[in-house]
């Protein structure tokens, strides 16, 4: 199962950087289980498996591919790519503050989540994974809409009944409705003209994520495994 998650990540890594977030949750995991040697595999067969997906690429042009990777870190600063996040709310703030500001909160928010996970059980491992992706989603800045994805596919799995699951889902909905609104208005114009761009609907989606997220948080006693949980350990 390691060699197989390592070669998955570096797949995904390969495909699109966004995963590289993920990479917390691993380390929890080797951590609890104090699997010193199972980590060493990871990172071997991660890299390794990434080294070869990208081999082409980086003999034909090395720095054009490293490049692909590095600027996703070194783009200019921007509140949002579609994303209603926490800076919908702050349209006027310095894009670079809201950064640092952001990275505070996302850092401070999953380091607690993770000195909170007691128990090592796929409920935890898929909670810890859900919340790094609609963390970063909700705080960070650079952000498109499709990039909570996961994070609305775990909270199914993982909270199926919560309402926090549920209005994360709505709240995704309603954000990759309008952004393909905006990019095809021809083909919504029925559905959404007159109202796609009324200007409190991002504030109406960007608090009900923030709502979703709260209740979530809220919540992370039972899905971190502190009480009882339906998944096994793994």
């Amino acid at each position: 199962k390691i060699v197989i998650s390592a070669m998955i990540l570096a797949i995904a890594i390969s495909l699109k950087l966004q995963p590289v977030i993920f990479l917390p949750v691993f380390g929890w995991y080797f951590w609890k289980k104090r699997n010193w040697q199972g980590l060493k595999n990871f990172i071997i067969f991660l890299g390794l498996t990434w080294f070869v997906i990208n081999l082409p690429a980086l003999h034909a042009n090395l720095e054009l591919t490293i490049n692909v990777y590095t600027q996703s870190f070194l783009r200019p600063d921007v509140l949002s790519s579609g994303a209603y996040g926490l800076w919908t709310w702050f349209s006027g703030i310095d894009p670079k503050f809201a950064s640092s500001l952001g990275t505070i909160l996302f850092v401070g928010i999953m380091s607690w989540l993770f000195s909170k996970a007691k128990v090592v059980n796929l409920r935890s491992a898929l909670y810890l994974a859900m919340m790094l992706n609609l963390t970063y989603f909700l705080f960070m800045t650079k952000m498109h809409s499709r990039y909570a994805h996961l994070a609305a596919i775990f909270s199914v799995i993982v909270a199926t009944t919560n309402l926090g699951s549920i209005g994360l889902n709505i709240a995704y909905l309603v954000n990759q409705i309008l952004i393909f609104y905006y990019i095809y208005p021809a083909a919504w114009y029925y559905i959404f003209e007159g109202v796609a761009h009324e200007a409190y609907i991002p504030y109406i989606v960007s608090g009900l994520y923030l709502w979703s997220f709260l209740i979530l948080f809220w919540k992370s006693e039972e899905y971190l495994g502190v009480k009882s949980s339906n998944l096994v350990n793994f």
